[in-house]
């Protein structure tokens, strides 16, 4: 497991999932400068078809360094055997996310949720 002021990643062998929590305010990429190290190594723990409960309710506004970071490494993310990504957000936030994911056809593989069990029951499927 890493924590840190700004996120948590959490490997469940069983479920082949990752839980990850971004918090607070991200200044900058200088805040989290094992970021991607940090994914590379949690990644090496999964097998094919794994998943992500990703917990985004206490994020705030990403500046746009930190938002080309995030997306870099879900570009990794993706060549990594990843088959979904549930994310937990606040409802304004949720709702963007999924029209996002129907436009862009990555509703199987995305989708915005605004609790974990709902969020767990759509992993496990």
């Amino acid at each position: 497991m890493i924590i840190n002021n700004y996120y948590e990643l959490e490997y469940d062998s069983i479920k082949n999932r990752v839980y990850y929590k971004m918090k607070g305010l991200w200044e900058s990429v200088a805040v989290v400068p094992n970021f991607e190290q940090d994914w590379r190594n949690i990644v090496k723990k999964t097998r094919d078809d794994w998943t992500i409960l990703g917990d985004l309710r206490t994020l705030q506004p990403m500046p746009d360094d930190v938002t080309a970071l995030n997306g870099s490494v879900q570009q990794y993310l993706m060549t990594k055997g990843l088959r979904k990504v549930a994310q937990v957000a606040k409802v304004a936030v949720a709702g963007s996310i999924n029209a996002m994911a129907r436009k862009s056809g990555l509703k199987e593989v995305l989708w915005a949720f605004y609790d974990n069990p709902t969020a767990e029951i759509w992993l496990n499927k």
